[in-house]
C-alpha cells in the first residue's frame, strides 16, 4: 500500500450559513513503490538476534526467549502478574518527513498479551511519536501484518521494536521486520460540497466503570462533572468488580433461577442509578471482570436463563424491578483471549448465541453486541462468530 498527499476543499453552506474556504492536506493509504531496500539490520534473524538488543537488558525470570538462532525470535510468559513490556530493539537512521513501510511475520500460542512492532521515533530532545503496527493476542498461525507510516517532524531515528506489553502467559515469535522508504506520492483532490446536513454521527465517548468508583488507594470518587466536560455519553459496565458481574448478581450457580431471591441486585441498582443521574447511557456488559470467573460457572442454556431474569429486572418488573431503560447489552469481554474465556471458540459461539435471545426475548427492543475482543485482529475468531 502507499500513502497519498489528500487535499481537501470544503464549500457551500450548512444549514444555511456559508463557512470560510477551507482547505488542508492529510493522508490516505493507497498502492505505490519503495525507494529502497529494507533498512533493518538481520530482519529475519538469520543471524540469530545480530543488529538487535534486548529491551528491558535484564528479563525477569518468569519470561523466556524463545527461536534465537533458529531464524526467528519470541518470547515465552509464565508469569503470575504482567511484567514490563519486553522484546528486542534496534535503531534506525530516518528522514523526518518520509514515508516508510513497515511490516512483520509473527505468531502466538494462548497469548495472553499484546505482541506488536512498535516504532519509537526520537529526535536530539528524545521521544517524538511512538506507535504500534497491529496488536494481536490469542493462538495465531504465522501471519504478516503491514502498514504505511509517515517519520514525525523532527525525527532523526526510529527504534524498531518487536515484543509484548502486558502479558501473563503464552508465546509471541517475530521473524521477517520490514522497514523500507517509499517514493513520494503525488496529491489527490477531493471536494467536499456542505451544503446539506444528511445525518449525525453518534458521539462514542465511552468509559468503562463510573461515573462513581472505588480507588484502589482507598475511598470512592464521583468522576461525574469530569466525564460530562469529556463529553463522555456512556459508561461501559466491565471491570467494576461488584454490581454488573454475574457471579455476584447470582452467586450460586445452583440456585432456583426463577427466584428473586437467588439474586443481589442492590449494587447493580445503586451503579445504574448513579449512571442515569449523571445522563450517561449503561453500556451493560453480561459477564466477568478481570480476575473473575473465566466460564459460565453453569450450562450456556442456564446462564442465558440468569441473563434473561438480570435483563428482566434492570428493564421490566422482576425481583422489584427497576425499570431502567438500558437499550446496550454486550455479551462477555474478550472470549478470544485466555484471560477471559476457559472454553473453545464454538464453545462460546454457542454460549452468545443463547445469551443474545435470551436478551431479545426479555426485552423485545434491547440492542445486543460484543464480545470486546483481545486483539482486534483476530478475524478467523470474529467470522467464526458471525457464522454461527
Amino acid at each position: 500500500m502507499r500513502l497519498l498527499g489528500l487535499t481537501v476543499r470544503l464549500g457551500g453552506s450548512l444549514n444555511g450559513v456559508r463557512p470560510p474556504a477551507i482547505a488542508w492536506t492529510a493522508a490516505i493509504l493507497a498502492a505505490g513503490a519503495a525507494n529502497a531496500g529494507n533498512l533493518v539490520t538481520n530482519p529475519s534473524f538469520e543471524n540469530g538476534t545480530q543488529g538487535w538488543t534486548r529491551y528491558p537488558t535484564a528479563w525477569p525470570t518468569c519470561a523466556t526467549p524463545v527461536g534465537e538462532g533458529q531464524g526467528w525470535v519470541g518470547v515465552r510468559l509464565a508469569c503470575g502478574v504482567p511484567p514490563p513490556a519486553m522484546g528486542w530493539r534496534q535503531s534506525v537512521p530516518i528522514a523526518a518527513g518520509a514515508l516508510y513501510r513497515v511490516g512483520v511475520k509473527f505468531r502466538a500460542e494462548n497469548l495472553s498479551a499484546e505482541g506488536d512492532l512498535t516504532l519509537v521515533f526520537r529526535g536530539p530532545a528524545g521521544v517524538v511519536w511512538q506507535t504500534g503496527v497491529e496488536a494481536f493476542a490469542g493462538k495465531w498461525p504465522w501471519s504478516q501484518a503491514a502498514w504505511v507510516v509517515r517519520a514525525p517532524s523532527g525525527a532523526t531515528t526510529v527504534e524498531v521494536r518487536v515484543g509484548v506489553t502486558a502479558g501473563i502467559e503464552g508465546e509471541a515469535a517475530f521473524d521477517d521486520v520490514l522497514l523500507e522508504e517509499l517514493a513520494p506520492a503525488p496529491p489527490l483532490e477531493v471536494v467536499v460540497e456542505a451544503t446539506r446536513l444528511v445525518g449525525r454521527i453518534r458521539n462514542l465517548n465511552q468509559t468503562n466503570r463510573g461515573p462513581v468508583a472505588d480507588l484502589r488507594t482507598g475511598g470512592r470518587v464521583d468522576f461525574t462533572p469530569q466525564l460530562r466536560e469529556a463529553a463522555v455519553t456512556a459508561i461501559r459496565t466491565h471491570d467494576v468488580h461488584t454490581a454488573y458481574d454475574l457471579s455476584l448478581l447470582f452467586p450460586d450457580p445452583a440456585a432456583d433461577v426463577a427466584s428473586p431471591s437467588s439474586y443481589d441486585f442492590a449494587g447493580t441498582d445503586q451503579a445504574i442509578r448513579q449512571a442515569q443521574a449523571g445522563r450517561f447511557e449503561v453500556f451493560f456488559r453480561l459477564g466477568e471482570s478481570y480476575g473473575g470467573p473465566k466460564s459460565p460457572r453453569m450450562s450456556s442454556a442456564r446462564w442465558a436463563e440468569v441473563v434473561r431474569r438480570v435483563v428482566e429486572h434492570v428493564n421490566g418488573d422482576f425481583a422489584a424491578g427497576l425499570g431502567a431503560g438500558v437499550r446496550w447489552w454486550e455479551i462477555w469481554n474478550e472470549a478470544n483471549g485466555p484471560l477471559f474465556w476457559s472454553g473453545s471458540a464454538e464453545e462460546f459461539y454457542d454460549f452468545f448465541a443463547r445469551a443474545a435471545l435470551a436478551v431479545k426475548a426479555a426485552d423485545p427492543a434491547a440492542l445486543v453486541g460484543g464480545p470486546g475482543m483481545a486483539g482486534h485482529t483476530d478475524e478467523r475468531w470474529l467470522r467464526g462468530l458471525l457464522r454461527h
